[in-house]
């Protein structure tokens, strides 16, 4: 029933969306139930991010969002926005950010393995952004509230 529906959007669509719905779901209660071990990209969910990355339709913005929503204090969401805020702060306190690197979204064409590191790199960063604030502020704030100003911070530049 679907079927049709699914095929006129990934006719108009760059990014299509996934055909094989169930397999998709089944990775996303597996997601959803599993213990988020240390390190978070690592065990259970390493495995389901690969196998999300199968699937027709996901590249790393999107998992990085289902991953999020399952585990929200342990996944951060990166997009152009965040890739983007992440460059002003590197550049406006490169001395806050040491050897940090500016994090970079990976091409779609990427291996899977480039694609987890390139997640882990946002992590790191968007870690140190968190505990930045809350030196800075203090607090608690979490990968929801810094995914809000960066995805805000980010879209001027874009």
């Amino acid at each position: 029933m679907l079927e049709p529906l699914i095929e006129i959007k990934n006719y108009k669509a760059q990014t299509p969306f996934p055909t094989d719905i169930k397999t998709v779901l089944r990775l996303v209660i597996q997601l959803k139930q599993c213990t988020v071990p240390s390190p978070p990209l690592s065990g259970d969910p390493e495995r389901i991010f690969f196998a999300i990355l199968d699937q027709k339709g996901f590249q790393l913005p999107t998992i990085s969002a289902v991953f999020h929503f399952c585990h929200p204090g342990s996944f951060p969401i990166v997009d152009r926005n965040v890739e983007a805020a992440c460059e002003i702060l590197k550049d406006a306190h490169a001395s806050d950010f040491g050897g940090l690197k500016v994090p970079k979204l990976p091409a779609s064409t990427t291996s899977a393995i480039n694609k987890l590191e390139k997640y882990r790199a946002f992590m790191a960063f968007i870690d140190h952004v968190v505990q930045l604030q809350r030196n800075q502020y203090g607090g608690g704030p979490d990968y929801r509230f810094v995914d809000k100003a960066l995805v805000v911070l980010g879209a001027g530049k874009k």
